[in-house]
């Protein structure tokens, strides 16, 4: 029976959390708002967005989310491949994750041609059997693409397990069946995922012990 690990991607793969608070930073500076700090940002970023942006201290009075969201991708999109890192132990993570027999799938509420582009720039486009990415940049929910997914390949959710940083990945694996492993180095604070009652490591390589 085929074995899955689902893979979330920023956060997670990807070390993007200071030019994403950075970014946020910018817009809030520039509708008069103030600024937060990287210890809040752990604390309130999440799913979806919109209303992570909110909590953050942004209004939709003179700029539209839209606007915002279309900034936001810009920006990142300009610089991510030149800020950001892949974590250091991913590699060591995907060569015992491959010799333990399972398929990895990247999934992320990321738009798929970005996450082609990253993973073409940061060299590690072939470490993914498959990628799943949304249509768009709005960053909704990626729960119907994974499950989509899922019932395509027709998945067997015994040997199904979802990795991510944030409380939706823990989402996802919840509406989707399988087992949530989150790692604490990312977009959310351990406080904040230890509230999802799943299982919390402080980075790839510990996620290991609990795969079968």
């Amino acid at each position: 029976m085929e074995k899955y690990v689902f893979l979330d991607f920023n956060g997670t793969v990807l070390d993007d959390v200071n030019i994403c608070l950075e970014l946020l930073n910018d817009l809030l500076r520039e509708n008069g708002k103030e600024e937060v700090s990287l210890e809040t940002y752990l604390k309130i970023f999440g799913f979806p967005v919109k209303n992570y942006y909110v909590r953050a201290g942004l209004d939709f009075n003179k700029k539209s989310f839209e606007d915002m969201a279309d900034y936001f991708i810009e920006e990142y999109t300009k610089r991510n491949v030149i800020e950001c890192r892949i974590f250091p132990d991913f590699n060591a993570f995907v060569s015992e994750v491959k010799k333990r027999g399972y398929i990895l799938v990247l999934c992320s509420a990321s738009k798929r041609e970005l996450l082609i582009d990253q993973l073409i720039s940061f060299k590690i486009l072939d470490c993914f059997d498959y990628v799943l990415g949304l249509s768009d940049h709005h960053a909704r929910s990626k729960v119907d693409i994974a499950k989509n997914f899922i019932k395509e390949k027709n998945i067997d959710l015994n040997n199904l397990y979802f990795i991510g940083d944030t409380d939706h990945d823990d989402l996802v694996a919840k509406e989707c069946g399988g087992k949530s492993i989150l790692v604490c180095a990312g977009h959310q604070n351990k406080d904040v995922l230890m509230k999802c009652n799943s299982v919390v490591v402080n980075n790839l390589l510990e996620t290991l012990q609990y795969l079968k």
